[in-house]
């Protein structure tokens, strides 16, 4: 039996008994399989489970398209993307429909728009395509359906208001049209502050919703910046309809002939409702956000669609809701039964926020962490930090945890590839099977149920990465102490990890690494053919050079020591920074020259292009030959082509970035980091020459 200790564990622990226990019995006494999966509710505070035995639909709040997209929604919606992974992979579940809402017109983006001379929806089209190309190079898929504020203003959110007026849900102010907690909580018989579950006390609520409004961050108070407990009748009443301000862009003709605009939480009501009245009967289970939209967004959201649900059974005379209203009725009694919320992301511990000005776009993290490497994938990465911490609780963005992220999805990368090129490798089935694969198929088996109850166990993300790198482990120590071990045995292992990468929504480039290698296809080194003969000639001047040197002196060792050490960094630099690993000392196994290098995982430090292949982030994938075009280009230009192309607006007389495309100014961090990027690039211009 082999073992080996890592962090005090056996990898390698005797399943014996076990194993001929589960051989011997029948399926009821088979290891019990993994359940459906269970998901924290902040409606209840309780783990629930999601009923994946039917068809449901999933609501989650989209971006409000005023500026770029940063890592705290990229956390969000990586979260999001990997439960949708984990729900479309169960056995036999039933379709979901994914849904998502862009807000694309908002104080925010009057603001701005304002700001910059341009027409509020041209700013917030522009503003959502930069959203989903963020998107897609953080390998989130797009939701099935999208629906936009914008279009549903006169179809759904006017109606909406003037239901809500007309059965005394809401009143109408000088500045626009409020809901009446008071009346709702009169009517309906229930609270308010439902995810609380605190009672009907209306004194404590009043005093829990101003302490969670002076806690909560700018877009809890942002979006009624222009409502006034002046004018309101009760403090906890909120603003349904905004009355048109002067000057401003956009408006419609609202209720009672009112010009004006949605206010912020009407929005995700209305649009529930239109989509609710196509999909029918198929309910809304699901609502997703992030825990900043807890107070008092979705608060203000289960509030009035409860209120229009009262409104739709009293203008059907009875005391049934009609299912057009209450997209859940047929499974429970709530508006949407179960909420799922992310919690905050953190920057060096504090809490991101572009008013303390320490936020970091989607843009600049895969600008920033993208290299030459093959298997370079800041989003695969970015998704592995993520799901190493709860998705409930906050987490802290920091470039040493990414680093550690990182170095943990090479080490499955690394073993991937290792196990194909055995499996690849001529006369490598002549092993004779043992009870150490034994052990490894079980461990196999054993791995793929533990992470599937760890991923049903409310997505416990830390547990399914020890799970998956302990097996990981194993694998790469069978390779080692095996002489490249039994085929059959590699294949199982190889195939469990990379189910259990594609499961939680890793790329191809995670996925499908080392897949070139199959069937005896052409070795595709990083670079290029091209890359490897410099480097074999550059190999050679070098020695050729040393040697000449050591012909004009006498023969001493100091000349060969220089050999050997130019013969060394070749080895362990220029050959493996292209995926190329020499096998110094190893004999040949059939005479020819393929038994004297291997391929291997290129470690990123050359300066080599590479071309990178990955069908679910073809953004992703094209950022790599967009730098490429930069590596050439005069200083003045360097930050108006390639991947910087289109990212700014304005420019000094040096050619420097002033203004970001949106209009606002290049902050001091970025112009910190584009600061770095052109002393390199000048440097490196000025090495070649140029």
């Amino acid at each position: 039996m082999i073992v080996c200790i890592r962090n005090k564990r056996p990898l390698f622990v005797s399943a014996r008994s076990v194993w001929r226990r589960w051989l011997a019995s029948d399926a009821t006494t088979a290891p019990p399989q993994p359940t459906s999966l269970h998901l924290y509710n902040s409606l209840t505070a309780s783990l629930e489970r999601l009923p994946t035995d039917q068809p449901f639909a999933c609501y989650t709040c989209g971006p409000t398209v005023y500026a770029p997209a940063h890592l705290g929604h990229a956390r969000t919606y990586v979260w999001v993307d990997i439960l949708r992974c984990i729900l479309e992979q169960q056995p036999s579940a039933a379709p979901i429909l994914f849904v998502m809402n862009v807000t694309d017109v908002d104080d925010k983006i009057l603001k701005a728009s304002s700001d910059q001379s341009i027409d509020p929806l041209t700013l917030s089209s522009r503003l959502e395509s930069e959203f989903w190309r963020d998107m897609d190079a953080m390998n989130v898929q797009r939701p099935h359906v999208v629906v936009r504020v914008t279009d549903y203003v006169d179809s759904h959110i006017v109606p909406f208001v003037k239901d809500l007026l007309r059965h005394g849900y809401a009143h109408e102010q000088e500045d626009g049209v409020y809901f009446s907690v008071s009346e709702y909580e009169r009517k309906t018989g229930k609270t308010y502050l439902q995810f609380r579950r605190g009672g009907g006390d209306s004194k404590r609520d009043c005093r829990l919703m101003e302490q969670q409004q002076g806690q909560s961050d700018a877009s809890a108070t942002e979006q009624d910046e222009s409502i006034t407990n002046q004018r309101q009748q009760q403090q906890r009443d909120f603003c349904l309809w905004k009355r048109q301000k002067h000057g401003e862009a956009l408006v419609w003709n609202g209720p009672n002939g009112m010009p004006g605009r949605p206010g912020w939480h009407i929005e995700c009501s209305a649009m529930i409702r239109a989509v609710q009245e196509e999909i029918q009967p198929v309910p809304f289970y699901l609502h997703i956000g992030g825990v900043d939209l807890h107070f008092p967004h979705h608060t203000n959201e289960i509030a009035q669609s409860e209120a229009m649900a009262a409104c739709c059974s009293s203008d059907h005379g009875n005391n049934n809701v009609d299912s057009r209203q209450s997209p859940a009725s047929t499974i429970s009694d709530h508006w949407i039964p179960h909420w799922m919320h992310t919690g905050h992301l953190h920057i060096d511990g504090m809490k991101m926020s572009k008013s303390l000005k320490n936020f970091v776009t989607v843009q600049d993290y895969l600008l920033d962490s993208a290299t030459n490497s093959p298997f370079s994938s800041p989003a695969d990465d970015f998704r592995w930090w993520c799901i190493q911490s709860s998705y409930r609780g906050p987490s802290t963005f920091t470039q040493l945890q990414m680093e550690q992220a990182r170095d943990q999805r090479m080490k499955v990368i690394r073993f991937l590839v290792s196990a194909q090129e055995c499996i690849n490798k001529p006369g490598n089935n002549a092993c004779k099977w043992s009870s150490i694969d034994r052990d490894l198929l079980w461990s196999a088996h054993e791995t793929r149920e533990q992470c599937m109850r760890a991923l049903y166990n409310d997505m416990d993300g830390m547990t399914f990465c020890r799970e998956l790198l302990d097996l990981v482990d194993k694998g790469a120590t069978y390779l080692k102490q095996s002489n490249g071990g039994i085929v059959e045995t590699i294949q199982v292992l190889d195939r469990t990890v990379r189910k259990l990468c594609a499961m939680i929504g890793f790329s191809d480039i995670t996925c499908r690494a080392g897949l070139q290698a199959r069937h005896a296809a052409p070795l595709i080194v990083a670079g290029g053919e091209r890359v490897l003969l410099d480097a074999m000639v550059n190999f050679r001047a070098s020695v050729r050079a040393a040697a000449m040197g050591g012909l004009k002196i006498e023969k001493d060792s100091a000349h060969a020591r220089e050999i050997l050490e130019l013969c060394d960094d070749a080895r362990d630099n220029t050959f493996r920074a292209i995926g190329i690993e020499l096998l110094d000392g190893e004999s040949t196994t059939n005479g020819n020259n393929l038994s004297l290098w291997r391929p291997c995982v290129p470690d990123g430090s050359g300066d080599q292009e590479v071309t990178m292949n990955n069908n679910r982030a073809p953004a992703e994938a094209n950022v790599g030959r967009r730098q490429d075009e930069l590596r050439n280009v005069p200083v003045e230009m360097f930050f108006k082509m390639g991947v910087y192309e289109g990212r700014f607006l304005e420019y000094d007389s040096d050619g420097f970035p002033t203004t970001n495309a949106d209009g606002s100014e290049v902050s001091i961090r970025l112009r910190k980091k584009l600061q770095k990027k052109l002393e390199k690039h000048t440097r490196r211009l000025l090495d070649k020459g140029q």
